[in-house]
């Protein structure tokens, strides 16, 4: 029955008599050969059919070469007892010994190996593509570090600690001095929700007056890159001094000027 393929033993091939016997042309019509005696019908003999040997033109053609060069590979391999060369076709002489079935239990085991191995090699498949239908049917958000929604939809996620992603509407007052902060590179419009909170957190403030004057400081001598909590302190200042001694200064805390690097007026 023909095979489907056959065993190339590494150290034969490379350190064996073979390589030594024959050159590097005539190696490879040799193995040639060999290919054609797993697929004859016959195992290890070349031929066309039981007991009909291949004609010179078409095995050289097989072989990929001439006539000649075929010929004298084939009294070479003969010479050397590789094959034996009659009417019948050519028998690989050591066909058995190195095209045989494996020992007792190798064959078992290597067919088990084969199985656990496509076995493995199935659940990886598995898992890939479910990976990747997870990957494709949720919203991942970056900044927490995880899958945050479920659907096809690539639009990011919009929630209650991420209100800066929609547009807020400030009332014309807040919208005057939200643009007056906005004069500060850091500070975008996805913050205006921010404003709101901040001014009922500190009331009764010349807001707009201390807004230019924030601008104007930013980001002060420490080079500050976190505006919205410098303008808490700020302002939660100047409600300390208002507090104390009607509007003297304390002799805890000195003036939101003093604070943030300009001159202290009189």
């Amino acid at each position: 029955m023909p095979r489907k393929w056959i065993k190339k033993w590494i150290e034969p091939s490379l350190h064996g008599t073979t390589s030594t016997e024959l050159s590097r042309s005539q190696e490879f019509i040799w193995d040639r050969l060999m290919l054609l005696a797993g697929q004859s019908p016959v195992d290890g003999v070349v031929c066309v059919a039981p007991g009909k040997p291949w004609g010179d033109v078409a095995l050289a053609a097989e072989c990929r070469c001439t006539v000649e060069e075929l010929r004298v590979t084939r009294q070479l391999c003969v010479k050397f007892g590789k094959i034996l060369d009659n009417h019948a076709g050519i028998t690989i002489v050591n066909w058995l010994e190195y095209q045989g079935p494996l020992p007792d239990g190798r064959a078992d085991y290597y067919r088990d190996y084969r199985r656990r191995q496509r076995h493995v090699h199935s659940e990886h498949s598995e898992q890939r593509v479910n990976s990747s239908h997870l990957v494709h049917n949720k919203t991942i958000d970056y900044r927490r570090g995880g899958v945050v929604g479920v659907g096809r939809s690539t639009k990011k996620n919009v929630g209650a600690n991420n209100k800066s992603k929609g547009k807020t509407s400030l009332s014309p007052e807040h919208r005057k001095l939200f643009d007056i902060l906005k004069r500060v590179p850091s500070v975008k419009e996805a913050d205006a929700y921010k404003l709101p909170e901040l001014l009922a957190d500190y009331p009764g403030i010349n807001y707009e007056l201390e807004f230019k004057k924030f601008v104007e400081w930013w980001p002060g001598p420490n080079r500050r890159v976190k505006p919205w909590a410098t303008l808490r302190n700020w302002l939660g200042r100047i409600n300390e001094q208002k507090a104390d001694g009607k509007g003297k200064l304390s002799r805890t805390y000195k003036s939101a000027d003093d604070h943030y690097g300009r001159s202290k007026t009189a």
